[in-house]
């Protein structure tokens, strides 16, 4: 058996040069008992392209469990076609055109990427596409709010990252929230600064009490909201009077 055969039969393209099915079956079995394992870097120089798609996001983007769970439908996408994603985060010391160059890949996705940096992309001859996730927050901030108005509350609070790198995003739910109340005839949200620790959840619930018709939280994400509930459990008398609903963001 030629080495030719056998390199065809491991490159599943057996059909198109017409190796018969008992041929590719002794191939694969010959491979299997000597254990036998594609070597990905000679594959790639032998083709002379990348398996590689990169998925180049923001630093001022948050990592939420939904972008997690986009990021896992992504990978198994991509390997039906036998290509894998890799994660830049893009940042001022990391920008955008590191984020790809220094992998070579086949394909890029990203998220808010300039114009520019965008057909920089193209004319290096890879394949580029960019979502604009602005719309996406403005829909949490909206559907937020029109959750908790249309079951009865009439006054909300907003609690922020403390986080610089997640001001922009916050920025627009909040813009949403608020937009949201005024179209229902609701006062302004009231907003609250809370880091990720009990202290600053424990004081952005305190702050609360400046605002004693506020029923209900709408938190920037899984983790602020959790954190909010711990300050509620933590301020002591104002728990009682704490917002009875907790309206967190699904991103």
């Amino acid at each position: 058996m030629s080495r030719t055969t056998v390199s065809f039969v491991l490159d599943g393209r057996t059909e198109a040069r017409g190796i018969s099915p008992a041929t590719a079956d002794r191939v694969r079995s010959a491979a299997a008992e000597l254990g036998y394992a594609p070597h990905r870097t000679a594959r790639l120089l032998r083709a002379g392209t990348s398996d590689l798609v990169v998925l180049a996001v923001p630093g001022t983007a948050p990592l939420s469990a939904l972008t997690l769970r986009v990021v896992a439908e992504v990978t198994d996408l991509l390997s039906l076609a036998d290509l894998h994603l890799v994660v830049r985060r893009t940042t001022l010391d990391r920008p955008f055109h590191r984020a790809w160059r220094e992998v070579c890949p086949a394909a890029v996705i990203g998220l808010e990427v300039p114009a520019a940096d965008l057909e920089e992309v193209r004319l290096a001859g890879v394949p580029a596409v960019s979502f604009d996730v602005s719309a996406f927050d403005e829909a949490i901030g909206t559907a937020q709010a029109r959750h908790l108005l249309e079951r009865g509350h009439t006054s909300l609070a907003y609690a922020a990252p403390a986080e610089t790198h997640l001001a922009a995003c916050s920025d627009r739910r909040l813009a949403a929230v608020r937009r949201a109340c005024a179209a229902a005839g609701a006062p302004a949200p009231a907003v609250v600064t809370c880091r990720l620790d009990t202290s600053s959840a424990t004081a952005a619930v305190g702050a609360l009490a400046a605002h004693p018709g506020v029923s209900a939280v709408c938190a920037f994400d899984d983790e602020h909201a959790l954190a909010v509930l711990e300050g509620v459990l933590h301020e002591g008398p104002f728990a009682v009077r704490a917002p009875t609903v907790l309206q967190r963001s699904t991103a």
